[in-house]
């Protein structure tokens, strides 16, 4: 063969026999030819830009592999270089995707084929009226088919109609790495480091439990919980097959459980983990750091996963530091799992925002599974959680003082209702207590139904469907202190009134 140029010839007409019209005219057509060296194995090709070469490497590179192959046999590594390289004018970084970039991503550079024509015809309508027509606007497609380029030409369109007017253009990956930074950045400052890929963003706390236990557990198999807990628990254990065996505690003992001998007196071959709310809810409990020590080496000892449900981490009203089983994940990576959200700590309960934190590389790839198994995280909750996560420890101490008044309210009116037994909680915004009546769900649907003071009555969460253990908490109730200090000095009045009646009917 005579020249590289003439070779590439036979490139080219391999990959147009391979792939659409539109995609040769958008992406292999503009590749140039420059210097084929056999004794190095490398075939030189220049394209237009950045973009150009990574669309290239990502979407091209095993059709333009098998066209050399097939013109020079094997031995033959395809490099690409942009005009940048070879001395010609530096462009700033990104330079090559900003959206000023005339001549690369505008109307009259797309190339209009069959299988675009209407995706070209609704952005010019676009540019033509924006925030009118196609409000919003969405283009589907397999690669090579001018996406991008239509985005980058509609704002370039605009930027000359309307210079006073500002775009935005965000990557997927831009996007994505914001709110992943910003939860880096988190624990950053609380000196726990993780890595990219040992952060997977869900939707909620929830789900980030979900997908772990999905991950973990299976048919017939055990996870440890301190009873009281969160009601779901029990639903998405059931779901994996699994059971739950329940660290038990009581109302009189202030519903404390982390006792070395009495949890592991619970561990037999069905048990794959422990699973702790700190703080706690319903309880309130909060574990000493020692606590929390003891429970790692319990999970390291017996080889289980301990996950760490920190939905309340900054509601410590003890002045503790702020704590996290995240601490410990450099010595017991393979056994820690930390689940995070947004709605508790910030009260944006809407904004279905968590991660399921691990450094096991095992978990966290089986976890990708689900992930990948299931629609998108909310792209606005995404957006306003980095922000969140950025918010500064001062709008955590005004909200922790304003949850302590609420709760110290709340526990001076309950103690001022007979019989009723409860430990101050340490965190979180809830108090679980014992009232004295014979059983709570038939009290709440009286209160509901039957009772009323002065057109005023109270709503509480039984706590029976908080156990495990058939029949317990059966007179027990969660209040959350959520309401303001003088809803809840009334709301108490109410309850010692309405148990008052309730046990002299």
């Amino acid at each position: 063969m005579e020249s590289f140029h003439e070779a590439w010839d036979l490139i080219c007409d391999y990959c147009k026999a391979h792939i659409t019209d539109v995609a040769y005219k958008t992406w292999i057509s503009r590749i140039e030819p420059v210097k084929l060296d056999f004794d190095a194995g490398d075939a030189i090709l220049m394209v237009p830009n950045e973009f150009h070469r990574q669309t290239l490497n990502r979407c091209y590179m095993p059709l333009l592999n098998s066209a050399v192959h097939e013109i020079f046999g094997s031995g033959i590594n395809i490099i690409f270089t942009i005009p940048n390289e070879a001395g010609e004018k530096k462009a700033a970084p990104n330079d090559n995707l900003a959206i000023d970039s005339e001549y690369e991503f505008t109307f009259d550079t797309y190339i209009v084929g069959s299988s675009n024509k209407f995706a070209h015809a609704a952005s010019l309508a676009v540019a033509a009226n924006p925030a009118g027509a196609y409000n919003p606007l969405f283009i589907y497609g397999n690669s090579g088919l001018g996406k991008t380029h239509l985005l980058y030409a509609i704002c370039n369109d605009l930027k000359r109609s309307h210079p006073e007017m500002t775009t935005l253009y965000i990557k997927g990956d831009d996007f994505t790495n914001e709110l992943i930074d910003a939860i880096q950045n988190y624990y950053d400052k609380l000196d726990m480091h993780f890595g990219k890929s040992e952060i997977y963003v869900t939707a909620g706390g929830s789900e980030a439990l979900q997908i772990a236990l999905q991950c973990i557990l299976d048919d017939g198999d055990e996870i440890l919980i301190p009873e009281p807990f969160y009601p779901n628990y029990n639903t998405m254990v059931r779901t994996c097959g699994a059971s739950i065996r329940p660290i038990p505690t009581c109302p009189e003992e202030g519903y404390h459980y982390a006792d070395r001998e009495k949890i592991e007196s619970l561990i037999n071959e069905h048990t794959r983990a422990i699973m702790v709310t700190n703080p706690g809810n319903p309880t309130g409990v909060v574990l000493s750091h020692e606590e929390m020590e003891m429970l790692v080496d319990v999970a390291q000892k017996h080889d289980l996963f301990l996950i760490g449900d920190e939905a309340y981490r900054e509601f410590v009203y003890g002045g503790e530091k702020l704590q996290s089983f995240g601490e410990f994940a450099d010595r017991a990576g393979d056994n820690i799992i930390v689940i995070d959200t947004v709605s508790k700590r910030f009260s944006a309960c809407g904004a279905r925002i968590g991660c399921l934190i691990s450094k096991n590389r095992e978990l966290m790839n089986h976890a990708m599974k689900y992930c990948q198994a299931r629609l998108s995280v909310a792209t606005l909750d995404q957006i306003a959680s980095a922000a969140l996560y950025t918010v500064g420890p001062e709008y955590f101490a005004a909200v922790r003082d304003e949850y302590k008044k609420r709760r110290d309210t709340l526990c001076r009116k309950l103690g001022e209702i007979p019989g009723v037994v409860f430990d101050v909680p340490g965190g979180a915004f809830y108090v679980m207590a014992a009232l004295p009546v014979d059983d709570a769900d038939k009290f709440q649907q009286w209160l509901l139904e039957e009772f009323s003071d002065n057109g005023e009555t109270v709503m509480m969460a039984p706590g029976g469907s908080m156990y495990a253990t058939p029949g317990k908490g059966k007179n027990e109730v969660r209040m959350a202190y959520v309401l303001e200090s003088d809803k809840l000095e009334r709301a108490m009045d109410i309850l010692k009134k309405a148990i008052e009646v309730y046990n002299a009917r």
